[in-house]
């Protein structure tokens, strides 16, 4: 099973996204080689995607009433899955976050739904951003509904913000017994 971390514009644009993390558009055609993969094994691939609604909202107080009214399109844009994901990601399951986690009512419908599936759930990998925050949180969730799946989080194909949490966090999963592919150097 592979877990697609919140792989949408305002994380991955550099140009125009409100969180751009430096280098995250990289990510985006190795990701989609191996949702393929995953497909092509017959495997199932889950998207999630955080509303981050609070950037648009949080950036309100400082400015005049005029420019507090962000577009519509813009924020929508903001929110979806980038470009080259799009047919993946409507031929996937996913979920929406409100929060860093999916949440205990979506994952205890995920388990009733995906938990006899033992092929599926020998292995689940997350790739998307960011380590240090949804990567890391879900991961916990994904290992306390699935204990006997392994984790598996590689890094070259997750990424920060913030390189010292990004490593900080590889480090807490596999002091949690996540299994952690490092970059070879």
């Amino acid at each position: 099973m592979l877990f697609v971390i919140d792989l949408q514009n305002d994380f991955i644009d550099q140009n125009q996204g409100k969180m751009a993390i430096n280098g995250a558009d990289a990510l985006i055609e190795p990701i989609k080689k191996k949702i393929r993969e995953y497909r092509e094994k017959g495997d199932l691939v889950v998207f999630t995607k955080d509303s981050h609604i609070e950037v648009y909202q949080g950036s309100k107080e400082s400015q005049s009433s005029e420019e507090k009214k962000y577009d519509e399109e813009e924020i929508a844009w903001g929110h979806e899955i980038v470009k080259a994901l799009q047919e993946e990601f409507k031929s996937s399951e996913s979920f929406e976050k409100k929060y860093h986690g999916i949440s205990p009512d979506d994952l205890h419908e995920f388990k009733k739904q995906y938990g006899d599936q033992k092929e599926c759930l020998k292995t689940i990998e997350f790739v998307g951003t960011e380590t240090h925050v949804c990567i890391l949180s879900n991961a916990v969730l994904i290992q306390n509904l699935f204990p006997d799946s392994e984790i598996l989080i590689d890094e070259n194909f997750v990424m920060s913000s913030d390189n010292g949490l990004h490593q900080q966090s590889l480090t807490i999963m596999e002091n949690l017994n996540m299994k952690v592919r490092r970059k070879k150097s």
